[in-house]
């Protein structure tokens, strides 16, 4: 009488896993094309991250200058290592 109101239970389908969502590397978040926040590369980045992306871009750029300004004065010091073929 029951089957003809609510049809045969059904054994309940398994639960498939989740699928695990994919973590990014450190190193593959401070590739450029992430640092430049657009397309793809925002989809994946999450807001909070976004202020520690801009704290970490403006370290290499503190760092970037850092290696240039120790170049300039090298070379001032020794001379242009390009030029200079060897030195005495």
């Amino acid at each position: 009488r029951l089957h003809a109101l609510f049809g045969r239970r059904r054994p309940t389908p398994r639960r498939k896993r989740p699928a695990r969502r994919r973590l990014w590397s450190a190193k593959e978040k401070l590739r450029e094309d992430d640092l430049r926040l657009d397309g793809w590369a925002f989809a994946r980045i999450q807001p909070d991250e976004v202020l520690q992306l801009a704290v970490v871009r403006q370290k290499v750029e503190k760092a970037r200058a850092l290696a240039r300004q120790l170049q300039a004065t090298q070379r001032a010091a020794y001379g242009d290592p390009a030029t200079q073929l060897s030195r005495p």
